[in-house]
């Protein structure tokens, strides 16, 4: 906004570190940089671009430089409703450039997929089932699955068997489902534990034939290993493949401190877990309160 050439390059910088970072996740359709740059500079109607782009969403900000410090502000924007639904505002010391567009990026996406699909869940909650698209009907089953109740988990499995009845190569899908398969076989909640946990490997099985580039597909798998296979070498292998698909994902970092925990590693496991309370502030509390019993009990990671 200051009209600086060093400036707009900067805010360039942000622009394409977010791009990237959100789509390491594969639940969220990111449109490309070349798309988005060609509304660079001009005044543009949020409502209007989400249209030309078929998006549901649109993220703005700008970047302001006032003597050795820089504003960045950033919006997420419903296009369907032209509702804000989330706002931020980060002011800092211009010593590292580079340093402060790592932060600010972090900060932006460890927010935002979780706004997103909050925002969709409100959608889902307006549409009758049948209407529902595969990837809304992924995003109603996470909800219910954290809601972590018998009920919640049966109504999660049917959405998730719902989606990959819509997509059957949905991968994300297969993965989530075998995470509610693996939630129901720890609470109790299945009548046939080994029969569920065969059902639950079959899901990340395919899960991996059809995108080995899942992160939440290595998550899972690092959960089994650890917990049903007591394959320490495998589930250490999958969650670093987890976490360098996507470094920015709460579930990703909490469980990186969950597993070094379990192994035996709890100073560093503890870095982590306060690493992921970082990335999520507004359910900091949430995330501790999840990650303390499964550590004193040593029980499954769902």
């Amino acid at each position: 906004m200051s009209g600086d050439p060093e400036q707009e390059y900067f805010a360039d910088g942000i622009t394409e570190d977010i791009l990237t970072e959100l789509s390491r996740f594969r639940e969220l359709l990111v449109i490309s940089r070349n798309s988005v740059f060609a509304y660079k500079g001009k005044a543009i109607n949020a409502q209007k671009v989400a249209k030309e782009l078929s998006v549901q969403y649109v993220v703005e900000g700008s970047v302001r430089k006032s003597g050795s410090r820089v504003r960045i502000t950033v919006q997420l924007i419903d296009a369907e409703t032209d509702r804000h639904l989330w706002a931020e505002r980060y002011d800092r010391e211009l010593a590292d450039i580079f340093a402060i567009q790592d932060e600010v990026t972090s900060s932006i996406v460890s927010i935002l997929p979780g706004r997103v699909a909050a925002a969709a869940q409100d959608r889902v909650q307006r549409k009758p089932p049948e209407n529902l698209v595969a990837y809304e009907c992924v995003l109603a089953g996470k909800l219910l699955h954290h809601r972590s109740t018998r009920a919640d988990n049966e109504a999660a499995l049917r959405m998730l068997e719902r989606a990959i009845a819509l997509d059957p190569g949905y991968a994300h899908a297969h993965a989530w489902k075998a995470c509610v398969l693996g939630q129901s076989t720890v609470t109790g909640w299945c009548a046939d534990v080994e029969a569920t946990r065969r059902a639950l490997i079959g899901e990340l099985t395919k899960a991996l034939s059809l995108d080995e580039n899942d992160s939440d597909v290595h998550r899972v798998l690092a959960a089994v290993n650890l917990t049903v296979h007591h394959d320490y070498d495998k589930a250490l292998y999958h969650q670093e493949r987890a976490l360098a698909l996507n470094p920015n994902d709460d579930l990703i970092v909490v469980q990186q401190g969950e597993v070094l925990t379990w192994i035996g590693q709890a100073e560093e496991g503890i870095e982590w877990i306060q690493k992921a309370m970082r990335l999520k502030p507004l359910s900091s509390r949430e995330l501790l309160e999840s990650s303390r019993p499964r550590l004193l009990r040593r029980t499954a990671l769902w």
